[in-house]
């Protein structure tokens, strides 16, 4: 294990926000650390209405939200101080926006409470854009930032 990556996946936060799947190297290796718990709830597809309860719902009119399209768009929450040394993970929805990853992230921190939290950044964000993101909300003292590392030979 390199000290980098002793660094990220040691004690020391609560929390761990990370991309999608897919947008950093820090979120296949919690996921397999995890059971494949997020690769699973990427890949879940939720049951199907029932056609003649779905006929009813329309015929009355009542809203109906899309549960798979509410599902891509939110952070998904995961309890995982069985696996790993924190309580939680949160992986944040897919994104290549670097201020939409910054709030979604500021957003569960913020929602959490004051928790310390460790925030891996997707590669697309810039590390002292990011830093001076979470000073400005004088969060930098419960923050760690975790950066993509090239991995060997790159």
């Amino acid at each position: 294990m390199s000290p980098t990556e002793y660094k990220a996946f040691g004690p020391g936060a609560d929390l761990w926000m990370t991309p999608s799947l897919g947008l950093s190297r820090w979120t296949s290796l919690m996921d397999w650390k995890c059971n494949l718990q997020i690769s699973k709830s990427h890949f879940h597809e939720s049951l199907k209405l029932n056609p003649q309860v779905q006929h009813i719902v329309e015929s009355c009119g009542l809203p109906m939200k899309d549960v798979k399209t509410f599902a891509s768009q939110s952070t998904l929450l995961i309890p995982s101080s069985d696996y790993l040394p924190n309580r939680w993970i949160a992986v944040s929805p897919p994104s290549s926006d670097e201020n939409s990853f910054l709030n979604e992230s500021l957003k569960i921190i913020k929602g959490l409470g004051p928790t310390k939290a460790r925030v891996f950044l997707p590669k697309f964000v810039d590390a002292t854009k990011a830093q001076s993101f979470f000073k400005k909300q004088n969060l930098d003292p419960i923050v760690d930032l975790i950066s993509e590392e090239p991995h060997a030979g790159q």
